[in-house]
């Protein structure tokens, strides 16, 4: 079994017509078999009928023929030794800093296309037409590589070594979170001698749900912030949080 409690799940998977095309039952069963995969960590392997019918808490006839069902999209696929996920290994091994920028790229032409949301207020940028898309991006890679670095050596010097597992939850993390709260994050649980990333997270996840604490005082939210590009440089500057 894997040590680690979490797989990648992309948001596509909602346009992908062969889940589209599976009754409610089969969808959740679906995710149900992703989960086991990420759960058994190997590589998409997961075991036969009736261990996974054990693990689900189903009867072996039900869950055999919702297998077929799945079967029949080229989601999953029996093997020799139980069943496999397909592209499962694939879906989850890290992304290089190469396909993080092409996927940045990917986004800014579809806001360019349909209009960003979340696009910086007028007064700043209106007089910006000019700035180099490929500066700006070098600039959030390196942004992001430097907070990546401090945060890895945070970790490394205590709670322990950097795996590649290890290395996907940190970014993952450090870009839902941001730099400041990971490293707070790191020195509550070293101080509470809980040495371990995933007990970080649930620090994290509590500081965001319920704000952050300090002795007797009242609980703060996390201090939000809106990213502008003011001269052609990312800034970054406090924006009042919302209710």
């Amino acid at each position: 079994m894997s040590s680690f409690y979490w797989i990648k799940l992309y948001h596509e998977v909602l346009d992908d017509p062969k889940m589209a095309l599976l009754p409610d039952r089969l969808w959740r069963r679906t995710i149900e078999l992703f989960v086991l995969a990420g759960r058994h960590d190997k590589n998409g392997l997961i075991p036969d009928t009736r261990s996974i019918a054990w693990e689900l808490r189903l009867s072996t006839d039900d869950l055999e023929m919702d297998l077929k069902q799945i079967e029949a999209t080229g989601i999953i696929q029996r093997v020799s030794n139980g069943w496999l996920v397909v592209n499962f290994e694939k879906r989850q091994e890290a992304v290089s800093g190469a396909k993080r920028v092409q996927q940045h790229r990917e986004r800014q032409k579809k806001q360019q296309y349909y209009g960003d949301v979340t696009q910086v207020k007028q007064d700043v940028t209106q007089n910006r037409t000019d700035i180099d898309t490929d500066q700006i991006e070098k600039q959030i890679k390196t942004t992001t590589n430097s907070d990546y670095a401090a945060l890895t050596t945070r970790y490394e010097q205590n709670i322990g070594a950097l795996t590649e597992r290890i290395g996907e939850m940190l970014k993952d993390d450090l870009g839902e979170y941001g730099l400041t709260l990971c490293l707070d994050a790191i020195d509550e649980a070293v101080r509470q001698n809980k040495r371990a990333w995933s007990y970080a997270q649930g620090i994290l996840k509590n500081w965001f749900r319920d704000g952050r604490t300090g002795g007797s005082k009242k609980q703060e939210k996390p201090k939000q912030y809106e990213q502008v590009i003011i001269d052609g440089e990312i800034q970054f500057r406090e924006v009042e949080a919302t209710a």
